[in-house]
């Protein structure tokens, strides 16, 4: 075949050459508009949220956890299950479509502390509850208005747009519409609580309770147009701690020391590179930056026994369990 002939069949013919050989993993560079991605580079890219931790003295603040925190927004999301509880309950049980949201959340160490927020609101009234061993552990804080409200719905008002928002005492039998309304609240409230009363006194209120401390919840409550008030006092048992404290220790208890290593991954470099390292350089551990933290049992060759977040106690590094291995 010719050589022109043989450049004619060649045009035609795909190219099937065994591709170019590309260099070693460790020196892999990859070609782009601006240059070459080294291979640290490119491993930064696939985890872009990585906190910067060795860039500045700030960087990576936003990471840390600060687990003094996190009790308080655990009473804020039970104050928000507690007030989507009450507006179902308030339609369901009062035929009153009233929705309920979470103002505040806020604890009290002492039946003084919660007295001040109080008052003496005509028409206000005290819905008591108990557990099963007759000790006062909730109470639901009623203004007047909402109590209007309750009365109105029961007695067949089509509308609260235009509402009187002066409240009026409450009577015998007002107070016993009420409890009808507010005794399945106990079934929201907790297992094995029922309604003791709806009560108007809040001197006598506070001589039932089981408790100096607990959470007070304080609940907007919409109807149409017109806007009420709600409360929940729950109290916390105070007789576990007592018990805990004057308790003494089992005879047969031993104390001990358990070593657990936390270790947030493992990572292979060469030692050439461990050789090279600076102060400021940074090792990426290709991993996200809420990646669970391993503790191991037996020091750090030790079988995993839990997983947990890494965060902040005070002004010291800790980590909060999350479930076991």
């Amino acid at each position: 075949m010719s050589e022109r002939r043989e450049r004619a069949v060649m045009k035609d013919v795909p190219n099937v050459s065994a591709p170019p050989p590309l260099p070693a993993a460790d020196d892999f560079k990859l070609p782009t508009a601006r240059g070459i991605l080294s291979r640290e580079e490119i491993q930064a890219l696939l985890r872009p949220d990585l906190p910067k931790i060795n860039s500045g003295a700030d960087d990576g603040a936003d990471f840390q956890r600060d687990f003094d925190k996190q009790t308080d927004n655990a009473d804020e999301r039970e104050g928000q299950k507690i007030a989507a509880r009450f507006s179902r309950a308030f339609g369901q049980h009062a035929g009153l479509k009233a929705a309920v949201s979470l103002a505040s959340v806020s604890s009290f160490k002492s039946k003084s502390a919660l007295s001040r927020h109080t008052t003496d609101e005509a028409g206000a009234a005290f819905a008591v509850f108990c557990d099963e061993e007759g000790d006062v552990t909730h109470v639901v804080c009623l203004s007047g208005a909402l109590n209007d409200q309750l009365i109105a719905n029961a007695c067949g008002a089509l509308s609260f747009d235009h509402a009187d928002t002066s409240a009026r005492a409450l009577s015998v039998i007002d107070c016993a519409l009420i409890e009808q309304f507010m005794a399945p609240f106990g079934t929201l409230l907790g297992k094995g609580l029922s309604l003791v009363g709806i009560e108007m006194d809040p001197a006598y209120v506070m001589s039932l309770l089981s408790s100096e401390s607990g959470t007070r919840y304080e609940m907007d409550v919409r109807v149409g147009a017109s806007e009420s008030h709600a409360a929940l006092w729950s109290l916390s048992d105070d007789r576990l701690s007592e018990v805990a404290q004057l308790a003494p220790p089992h005879p047969a208890e031993r104390r001990g020391t358990a070593l657990l290593t936390a270790r947030i991954a493992t990572l292979n470099v060469p030692v050439s590179r461990v050789a090279s390292l600076r102060a400021g350089d940074t090792l990426l551990l290709g991993l996200p930056a809420d990646q669970p933290v391993e503790l191991l049992s037996g020091g750090r060759d030790g079988a995993v026994s839990f997983e947990g977040d890494i965060g902040r106690k005070g002004d010291r590094i800790a980590v909060r369990v999350r479930r076991c291995a």
